[in-house]
């Protein structure tokens, strides 16, 4: 109470340690952790002040207080750059971004995603920190899986077939470097001097697993590409797991997803659009909750050449009057739609309805 009253005066005082709780018991450890549990109205009443009174207050005394707060030697900041965490976000940026139409979101994940490429990665090698103009430690499982997600992330959310190619460069060097004999992924390179074994963990913790969403790039990219190397890796890796998926099925939700993928039939989603892609039909597409599905949204003519380069069932369908829904499974496609009440629909039901 006395730092209050010696930071803001004797006369706002106790009308600013009324309205952050601030006691002589204190609410931590004998201290006080300023907050307002207490309406403005019923402090305001106390101390017979009108509302404004009350506000001007208590905001001249918190520009005071921060002013004696910035005196003091502030915590340490943790100002590292962690590949895999910025993976997670730059996913969690272009999924908002594709859902809700923001295309800040979307960029600001491509300027992350881009940073980290140029920054962290040299050659096929795939850094871990950078801190201050330096990169350390080389990337692990995680690294290379969680960036790889956000490029794929990234291509459903501006169909730039850019982030495929680097997704799959991410994945040929994760699969070189840290697959397992019996199947699955080892969290850590070999000959790793930090380590006495190499760990294979499947579970999830605060983040998914590395080995669970190396998986489930595979089957996305298999998915995008047709190509069997993609699904054969990941049934490896679910074949391995699949004693303790069977036993502790909880420990490992993403893993159980990728398995959700592998028994069910996804949906590959093509629109094709005549002009720039927007409108009703592609946010349908986007909008609606579809966890077992790829999109790709072009437009036609050289961009939807260069998709179907990456992405073969994107070429070679055409745009019937304005943008056409092409949802397919394996290759086999619905009659094309234009509706965007029937798209919502089917991927709100999945290819088996």
């Amino acid at each position: 109470p006395e730092e209050i009253d010696a930071a803001v005066g004797a006369d706002a005082g106790p009308i600013v340690r009324a309205y952050f709780g601030v006691t002589a018991e204190g609410n931590f450890e004998g201290r006080n952790v300023l907050h307002v549990f207490r309406p403005a109205e019923e402090v305001a009443n106390e101390f017979g002040l009108d509302a404004a009174e009350l506000s001007r207050i208590v905001e001249e005394a918190r520009e005071r207080l921060y002013e004696v707060r910035a005196t003091r030697i502030p915590p340490l900041t943790d100002d590292k750059i962690i590949t895999a965490w910025n993976g997670l976000m730059i996913s969690a940026f272009a999924v908002y971004g594709r859902v809700f139409a923001d295309a800040d979101r979307i960029a600001h994940a491509e300027r992350a995603a881009r940073f980290l490429l140029e920054t962290l990665r040299d050659g096929e090698r795939l850094y871990r920190i950078y801190r201050r103009g330096t990169v350390r430690h080389e990337g692990t499982l995680e690294d290379y899986a969680f960036l790889a997600a956000a490029c794929l992330d990234l291509f459903e959310a501006t169909s730039d077939p850019q982030w495929i190619d680097e997704a799959r460069s991410l994945q040929a060097v994760l699969e070189e470097a840290f697959a397992a004999p019996g199947g699955g992924y080892y969290s850590a390179r070999a000959g790793d001097p930090t380590l006495i074994a190499r760990p294979q963990e499947i579970y999830d913790g605060a983040i998914p697993s590395g080995m669970a969403v190396a998986t489930m790039n595979n089957l996305k990219l298999h998915t995008l590409t047709f190509e069997a190397s993609y699904r054969e890796a990941a049934e490896r890796a679910l074949t391995a797991a699949g004693e303790i998926l069977e036993r502790q099925p909880f420990i490992a939700p993403t893993l159980l997803c990728a398995l959700d993928w592998v028994l069910g039939r996804p949906w590959e989603v093509a629109v094709v659009c005549p002009d720039p892609p927007e409108g009703p039909l592609v946010r349908a597409v986007h909008e609606v909750f579809a966890p077992n599905a790829v999109r790709a949204v072009v437009q036609s003519g050289a961009h939807q050449e260069e998709v179907a380069e990456r992405v073969p069932w994107a070429g070679g369908r055409p745009a019937r009057g304005g943008p056409t829904a092409y949802l397919c499974v394996e290759g086999a496609c619905r009659a094309p739609e234009t509706d965007p009440a029937i798209v919502r629909r089917l991927l709100r039901e999945g290819p088996s309805a």
